[in-house]
């Protein structure tokens, strides 16, 4: 039988606004509101929960507005953020429509083939860099205002221009960032980070240049009912039936993350049929696909982590349930380490991970340390069940940490009660045969 509707789940990019997505009306409202009156706003909000995605979805809706969007992940230096936004500018669709600067584009788009990006050296500390290209840059953004209707632009991951070096550089350029933009009246701006601590450093410090220059508005995560509402709905576009027990299901496996829901959708979607309900069978083998398709991933990572980060890794999959405070004695003693400041200095190298730039290991805030992405929790737990010996528990005094019974049923874990409380099996009952996936 032919499918009436293609998938509308995204799975490894960012959502648009002709992808499946629960609606956030506010926040969207408010974003076109932002486009409209040429103002500013700053989207707080944890990783993976949609921050990205919401320009575009709420700008692409008809009367569709224009944006473009500069990446700042990981900026190097001036010249890096010169040279991000004069690859934006030269593949910008949009061209000035107001006949008294038509000319002046024509001059610009010009200037802008001629920019040299010239490398600006992170060892230059006497004197700031010479920031005429940057001037352009910015000069560009004010002209694309002025002829462009109610155009927005997006700095992704804005928290990463703090980190320019040395710090000298990375203040100035932020001042420098803060006056141009200020001055842009005709052009409205966006700024979104998944690091939320040092966004409020930079939009809601009394000593930041962009203190109080842009409106706050925190990206909330869904509620149980609105992630059922919207799958049940999703899949009956498909003619398939979603039972609310199984879709509720989807929050334990992916962790009730936008982006982690969206792929496990993904492959439920892709294993069932039109016309016939999705079982839980369905979505134990879409999991099973999906870490499948982690695995390499996964298997790369491991071929550089040490030895001490390996077991590291292991144990707080499958002793900590994925997130423990680091320090403890217990979790040193879990993790088989000599001492605090080791295992600190580990989890300190996965936080940061250079191979890994866009997706660390770990992620580490006020004493809590935690995986940064589900499907590498879940994938160390299913190598735990398939050969337990790479979780040794000896000396271990405490049992390992709960987990939902729907996510271990679908995972294959065996359970046990210890102490009137059912958790997973990683002593004992691991040495038995694991039952099949």
């Amino acid at each position: 039988m032919t499918d009436p509707v293609a998938c509308p789940f995204c799975y490894g990019a960012p959502l648009t606004h002709e992808n499946a997505h629960i609606p956030r009306p506010d926040i969207q409202a408010r974003i076109r509101t932002n486009a409209e009156t040429h103002s500013r706003v700053v989207l707080f909000g944890e990783r993976r929960i949609g921050k990205s995605s919401l320009p575009a979805l709420a700008l692409g809706q008809a009367p569709v507005l224009p944006l473009l969007t500069i990446d700042l992940r990981e900026i190097a230096s001036v010249s890096d953020y010169v040279d991000r936004c004069r690859r934006v500018l030269q593949s910008c669709p949009f061209k000035p429509t107001k006949l008294t600067v038509q000319s002046l584009w024509k001059d610009f788009t010009e200037a802008v083939k001629s920019i040299s990006a010239p490398g600006f050296s992170v060892e230059f500390r006497h004197e700031p860099p010479d920031f005429e290209d940057f001037h352009r840059v910015m000069e560009s953004f004010d002209l694309l205002g002025k002829s462009i209707p109610n155009l927005t632009i997006v700095f992704d991951e804005f928290q990463d221009v703090r980190r320019l070096e040395p710090k000298s550089i990375a203040k100035s350029f932020i001042a420098r960032l803060r006056d141009a933009i200020q001055r842009h009246r005709n052009t409205a701006y966006i700024f979104t980070g998944s690091h939320s601590a040092e966004l409020s450093t930079i939009f809601l410090s009394h000593s930041s240049s962009f203190y109080q220059q842009a409106i706050p508005c925190n990206v909330r995560n869904f509620s149980t009912a609105e992630y059922v509402r919207f799958l049940s709905e999703q899949f009956a576009l498909g003619r398939r039936s979603l039972a609310p027990e199984l879709a509720s299901s989807f929050l334990s496996v992916a962790g009730a993350i936008p982006n982690d829901v969206q792929h496990l959708a993904y492959h439920v979607w892709s294993l069932s049929v039109a016309g016939r309900p999705v079982t839980p069978q369905i979505i134990k083998r879409a999991l099973r696909q999906l870490l499948d398709d982690q695995e390499q991933r996964l298997s790369l990572r491991l071929s550089y982590t040490s030895q001490l980060q390996t077991r590291l890794l292991y144990a707080l999959a499958g002793i900590h349930s994925g997130s423990a405070r680091y320090q403890t004695r217990n979790f040193v003693q879990s993790v088989g380490a000599v001492s605090r400041q080791s295992v600190a200095q580990a989890v300190a190298a996965l936080a940061k991970d250079e191979r890994e730039e866009d997706d660390p290991a770990l992620v580490v805030r006020e004493g809590v340390v935690s995986f940064r992405d589900r499907w590498l929790h879940l994938g160390l737990l299913r190598r735990i069940l398939r050969q337990p010996s790479v979780l040794p528990l000896h000396g271990i005094s405490q049992p390992p940490a709960p987990v939902e019974p729907s996510l271990a049923e679908y995972l294959g874990i065996i359970f046990l009660e210890i102490h009137g409380q059912t958790v997973v099996t990683a002593q004992t009952e691991l040495k038995k045969t694991t039952p099949s996936e």
